[in-house]
Parts: structure tokens; sequence; C-alpha cells
């Protein structure tokens, strides 16, 4: 699932998600500015504050005028607020540090996270042991194979209860508790990875299990009609125009009920 088509295409994708969330972001601003100016040239009309002469035959055009710009600087203000979250949203896209099933490299990437922590959780209980001889010894503080800055916390560290410590217990649970989920996560994927579900055929339909993509596929010979379309919709199926296939995230689940499907709505209208 590593090869470089794999990873490439990952990375397309990404990509593709941030350009598209900057574009709508860069139409909405447009949208906005648009709407500001046509308020402000309909506003030109009532330049010195000219008032609406009530009875006058121009009253029911000013009035309109005047809802005219009530509704675009409202619609102003709202491409803008849009234009703000989608401008949230390219941000938060871009510096999204979340590990995705769906990344070739996530594995590796897991693991190196899981070595981070596994760091973080020797360093805490030295720290706390490292504290506790210095209670009894404070001269032990200086032969231990710690930091000086680390030393000169423990030096400094008063805690707000009888019996504290640098690191409390909930925090090396916490950690204790993210350590075991990224080995389980580790552990499910490698068996994904390692696994070939091959491939199957109904007729001219073919359910596929891509491991470079890191997708089970459903390749049809026709069009489906509505109904098994809805189907494979409501089943986390999706047409990916640029594989001409339905696909859906890879796992053994995925391909039996991508041939379960296949087999029982015939694969095309």
């Amino acid at each position: 699932m590593s090869d470089t088509r794999g990873r490439r295409d990952f990375e397309e994708r990404r990509n593709v998600r941030i350009r598209n969330l900057e574009d709508a972001e860069e139409r909405k601003r447009r949208e906005s500015a648009a709407a500001f100016d046509r308020n402000a040239q309909i506003g030109e009309r009532f330049y010195g504050g000219q008032p609406i002469l009530v009875g006058h035959h121009s009253e029911r055009s000013a009035r309109r005028d005047q809802e005219r710009m009530h509704n675009l600087m409202r619609k102003s203000i709202e491409a803008d607020e849009k234009a703000d979250e989608l401008a949230a949203k390219v941000e938060a896209a871009k510096s999204n540090t979340a590990i995705s099933a769906d990344d070739p490299d996530a594995v590796q990437k897991l693991e190196k996270r899981l070595d981070g922590l596994e760091e973080k959780h020797t360093h805490m209980l030295a720290v706390n042991a490292a504290y506790r001889r210095f209670l009894n010894d404070p001269t032990s503080l200086d032969t231990a194979e710690l930091s000086d800055e680390t030393k000169q916390m423990i030096r400094s560290y008063r805690p707000d209860w009888s019996g504290g410590r640098p690191f409390e217990s909930f925090e090396l649970s916490n950690n204790s508790a993210e350590m075991r989920r990224l080995k389980e996560r580790i552990s499910r994927m490698k068996i994904i990875d390692a696994a070939d579900y091959g491939e199957r055929q109904f007729g001219g339909a073919r359910v596929v299990d891509s491991k470079n993509l890191n997708r089970i596929q459903i390749f049809l010979t026709e069009k489906p009609d509505f109904e098994f379309r809805q189907k494979l919709k409501s089943n986390g199926w999706r047409w990916s125009p640029s594989e001409s296939a339905w696909q859906k995230m890879r796992c053994r689940a995925a391909f039996e009920q991508g041939c379960e499907l296949v087999e029982r709505h015939g694969g095309a209208s």
C-alpha cells in the first residue's frame, strides 16, 4: 500500500481538497465584494440624505431600492462570513496532523508517533522517580541522567497537595491509554495491509482489491439502476470518475459487502 502511486494519489486527493476549499473561499469573497459594490451604487441615489418623498411618484421606487440595499448588504455579510469559515477549513486542512487510514504511510507514521509516546512515558516515570529520591536526598539529583532543565524543574516543583509529583497518575494513565489505542490501530492496519482479498467476477462485473489505492473497487459494465446506486451510496460506496469504479476504504468487510451487493443486484440495469 506504500508504493509510489498510492502515496501520490493520497497527496493529490489532499491537495485537491485544499484547492477546492481555496477556490470556494475566493468565490465567496468575490460574491461579497460584488454585493457590497452594488449596494453602494444604489445608495448613491440617496446621497446627501435625500429622504423618501411620501406620496410622491418616486416613493415606491425609493422603498424598493432601500429593500434591495438591505438584501445586498445582508448577502455581502453572509458571503464574507462563509468565506471566513472556508478560510478556517483551508488552514485546518493544511495544518491537519491526524493520520488517515487512507495514507499509504499511515503505519510508519503511527509507529513514529507511538515511539514518541513511549519516550514520553519513560521520561515521566524517570522524572517522578528522581523526584522521590530528591525528597529523601537532594544531592541525588546531581548524578541523575536528566537534562539540566528537568533537574531545575524538579528542584522548583511545589506540589499542590501532599503526595503530589511532577507527573500525576492521570497523565501517565492517559498516555498509556493512547499508546494502547495506537498499538491496536497499528495491529489492525498491518493485518489489512498483509491481506490479499483478490478479485471476484460476477458476469461482466468485478469486485477488486486494489491494495495500491487502499480501496475495494466495483467495476460494472453498465450504469447501475437507481435502486442499486442508492444501495451503494447508503453503504458508503462512492463513484470515482477517474477510476470508473465504485469504491470504498479497503478491508475484508468492504470486499465481502461489495461481492454481496453485486451478486444480489446483478451489477447493472
